[in-house]
């Protein structure tokens, strides 16, 4: 069975805060659906003049034939909807190495791994299967990355978010981000220095994947190369 995948990319820099967590139960599932092919998009914002930017970004994957033997259960809107793979914590683990290897091979400095954002990921993909969307935007409740921080507790100077599903495992997830420039962009970004990932089972993408960068308020501003401040 062959199936396509969706990433879009988000990034914001303002003034913000995150989210919380939920128990695991060990269940079994099928084989993964398949999704089609979907456009995603990347969105800039800074903090001092508002100004915003969208670029496109699209792609498409064909993954074997997969299925997922041991997964738990997140509550939410529809709780049996969204799941908790077993080996959660070394699929994000391995996309934060991943990112790091992308990010130190061209001379930037590597990201820390930030439970708080982490956090925040896993509670978005569970939010977007339960609520059956994909994209920065929830369509049911108007959240936004930023609308989403400034409840939370994360206080930053810049935040972006990266997001993907029907990849099969963190070095596809990582690679086809790093194939469109949108998403690249944030992969890539000097002025991050934290990031947290989020990996959740269900909806028509089988498997969400999601990234959130950011750089804490208490880093200050980035200046590089010693020159003025950078939004993005």
């Amino acid at each position: 069975m062959s199936g396509a995948f969706r990433t879009t990319a988000l990034l914001f820099s303002m003034l913000a805060l995150l989210l919380g967590g939920c128990p695991q139960v060990a269940l079994d599932t099928g084989p993964r659906i398949p999704g089609s092919e979907q456009t995603g998009s990347s969105f800039f914002q800074t903090a001092s003049t508002g100004s915003s930017g969208d670029a496109a970004a699209t792609g498409r994957s064909t993954p074997a034939d997969t299925a997922v033997s041991g997964v738990g259960q997140q509550g939410g809107s529809n709780s049996s909807a969204c799941l908790i793979p077993l080996d959660e914590d070394a699929w994000e683990a391995e996309v934060l190495r991943l990112t790091n290897l992308e990010r130190t091979s061209r001379g930037l400095q590597p990201l820390s791994w930030h439970a708080g954002l982490a956090t925040q990921a896993d509670a978005y993909a569970c939010e977007m299967i339960n609520d059956d969307f994909f994209g920065h935007v929830n369509p049911l409740s108007g959240s936004t990355l930023r609308t989403r921080a400034e409840s939370a507790s994360y206080q930053y100077w810049m935040i972006g978010e990266n997001l993907a599903g029907g990849q099969t495992s963190p070095s596809q997830a990582v690679q086809e981000w790093m194939n469109s420039p949108s998403h690249r962009e944030n992969i890539l970004n000097p002025a991050y220095t934290e990031l947290g990932v989020g990996v959740r089972l269900g909806g028509d993408y089988r498997i969400y994947w999601v990234q959130e960068f950011g750089r804490p308020l208490q880093a200050g501003p980035f200046n590089a190369d010693g020159g003025g401040t950078r939004g993005g």
